[in-house]
Formats: C-alpha cells, sequence, structure tokens
C-alpha cells in the first residue's frame, strides 16, 4: 500500500545507452483470497536527455525604484549539453546585469531541444522624493511591507489588541495602525517591515519619527521583546538606529531618529520586532504615525501686527518664519 496519492517513480537508463529499449508494466495480485487493491499508471514520460533543472539562481534586487542595477546569475544542469540561455529582454548566458522592476524569462536549451523556462521577477523599494512624507497606514501598508523571510507578519488594524493588558487600544494618527499580535508565539520570532528607499542628496536636517506602543501583558517584561529600526546605504549592512526592550508602557511614545549622518545618501529603512526568551509571549507592538522630513519643516514663529490709528492710517503686517530652506518667499492674498 502506497496511499491514497499519484506516486511519481523514476528510472535511469544510463546502462542502456546505444541499445533500443522494449518496456513493460507487470501487476501481481497477493495471495490474500479478498483482493481490495487497485493500480493505476498515468503520464508516462521517456527522455533521451536528463530533464534540465535549475542549480542555482543568485538575484540582486535593485536599490530602489528606478534603478537598473539589478543582476542575475543562473545555473542549470541536465540536459544533453551544451546548454544555452536566452533572455526576455535579449540577454544571451547565464548572466544579466543592468535590470530594472520587471518579470523576465529565462529560456534553457540543450543540443536536443529539451526546453526550461525560468522565470525570474526583479522587484525595487519605492523611491521617496517628496518631503515631508506621512503615513498612518489607513486600510493599507503605503509603500511599505511584509517580508517573506520572518515568522510573524505585521497586519493593518483598528481596533484593541485581544489580550488584555497589552494594547494599543487603538491608533495614534488617523483610524487604523500596524501591530502585530505575539501571543503564545514561540520565543525569538520575527516581524520586519521592510521600508522605502530616501532620497537625502542636498538634505539639511533629515528625520524619521514615529509612535510606537509596546506593552507587556500586567506590566511585566514577559516575553522581554525587541523593536529595532535599522538604516541600510546600499551596501547590504543595516545599522541600528534605534533599539528599545522591554515593557515601555501603556501609552504610544514618539521615538525620532536623526538622519543627518547619512546626508547625501540614498538610505532604505526597516523595522524589526523580536520576541524574547520568555514564556509566555505576552506583548503586543504597534506602529504609527510615520513622519520623514528631508529639510526643517517651515513654521511661523512670530507675527507682527501695526494697526492704524484712524482710517487714512497704514497698518503693518511682519511675519517671521523659521525652518525650511532660505531664502524665503512670502505671497500675500492682496498680491
Amino acid at each position: 500500500n502506497r496511499g491514497n496519492q499519484w506516486n511519481q517513480d523514476t528510472v535511469f537508463l544510463n546502462s542502456y545507452i546505444g541499445k533500443t529499449l522494449k518496456f513493460r508494466f507487470t501487476a501481481k495480485t497477493s495471495i490474500n483470497t479478498q483482493q481490495s487493491s487497485d493500480i493505476g499508471l498515468d503520464n508516462i514520460y521517456i527522455s533521451k536527455a536528463a530533464t534540465i533543472v535549475v542549480d542555482s539562481l543568485l538575484v540582486v534586487q535593485p536599490k530602489c525604484t528606478g534603478l537598473s542595477t539589478g543582476s542575475v546569475s543562473i545555473q542549470a544542469t541536465g540536459g544533453q549539453g551544451p546548454l544555452t540561455y536566452a533572455w526576455s529582454n535579449a540577454f544571451i548566458g547565464q548572466f544579466a546585469v543592468g535590470l530594472a522592476s520587471n518579470i523576465y524569462d529565462v529560456s534553457i536549451t540543450d543540443t536536443v531541444g529539451s526546453l526550461h523556462i525560468e522565470q525570474i521577477q526583479i522587484e525595487s523599494k519605492q523611491l521617496i522624493t517628496n518631503f515631508p512624507y506621512n503615513e498612518s497606514f489607513e486600510k493599507s501598508f503605503g509603500i511599505w511591507s511584509n517580508i517573506n523571510s520572518d515568522q510573524i507578519d505585521w497586519f493593518v488594524d483598528s481596533a484593541a489588541s485581544p489580550t488584555n493588558g497589552t494594547g494599543p487600544n487603538g491608533p495614534n494618527d488617523g483610524s487604523y495602525f500596524l501591530r502585530i499580535e505575539s501571543s503564545f508565539l514561540p520565543t525569538g520570532d520575527s516581524a520586519i517591515l521592510n521600508g522605502p528607499c530616501i532620497d537625502l542628496a542636498n538634505a539639511s536636517a533629515p528625520l524619521f519619527a514615529l509612535q510606537t506602543h509596546q506593552r507587556s501583558q500586567q506590566g511585566f517584561n514577559q516575553g522581554n521583546p525587541n523593536l529595532r529600526i535599522q538604516v541600510d546605504t546600499g551596501d547590504g549592512s543595516w545599522i541600528n538606529e534605534m533599539n528599545r526592550t522591554g515593557n515601555l508602557g501603556n501609552q504610544w511614545n514618539l521615538d525620532t531618529i536623526d538622519l543627518s549622518v547619512y546626508i547625501g545618501k540614498t538610505i532604505s529603512l526597516r523595522i524589526i520586532a523580536t520576541l524574547g526568551a520568555t514564556l509566555p509571549q505576552t506583548t503586543d507592538i504597534g506602529l504609527d504615525g510615520f513622519f520623514i522630513q528631508k529639510d526643517p519643516a517651515l513654521y511661523l514663529d512670530s507675527i507682527v501686527t501695526v494697526h492704524p490709528n484712524c482710517s487714512d492710517s497704514i497698518g503693518e503686517i511682519r511675519i517671521y518664519p523659521g525652518g525650511g530652506l532660505l531664502p524665503y518667499t512670502y505671497l500675500w492674498t492682496d498680491g
């Protein structure tokens, strides 16, 4: 008995190379008087060359949208060699460079016409060029995303945590926020939120600010969670710019990251929540109110008004702004 499913069987015929073969299938009943077994055959396939199989695939994604810096290295085996590689963008060979975000097909053929098509997707992060940037996750992730290599996913929510004594009880900015529900999950699991690219060319005072909520049940450090914000400057090395561990209370906390050290560069962000080594896990984490600025925000520092004493006198209004980048321009409603 081999179970209630189709099973794939493979017979290698290397020892018969150069000969002409005939095949037969023999099914024999058992010695039991009551036979209750059936046997089926389907999808018989004979090949003179080994099936072409992709052994290795190395994909380097372009860092940001609009850049053609992706590359792919592909290696296949099998078939009747040598193998040829033809790309849907007219590249020939095992290596393709200068790739932008797109889906590419690689047709791998051998000398007897066997064909294998490998589909490869090149993806890149969206590039933020307009500032200030705000995100409060109103029913969507915006340009942030979960990654597939972690164990827990962030999700958009608007309600209080189902785990009593954790939180948050609702959003900080708008009607929705991001959160993870970590209760009773394995220790050491992580949730990684992948962020966009940020162009800090000609920036003067860049920063990243956000609201975080990190509370353990009954105020204890059960699970002892950790929340980190990391920056990558393009070389694949992630730099910790914020590190929060343990119970931080039943309130939203404003965290601000000074990005001045990265002025002149294009960076990308990610946020990692990692569960601690203590069971049970009874800590939830929320994120909301993301804000990214490239230059100091423009604000009104003071205003001085001189009122006319009489109907024929001339009044004055003097505006004193702050922040932003000089020089200032002023446009009045009276022209």
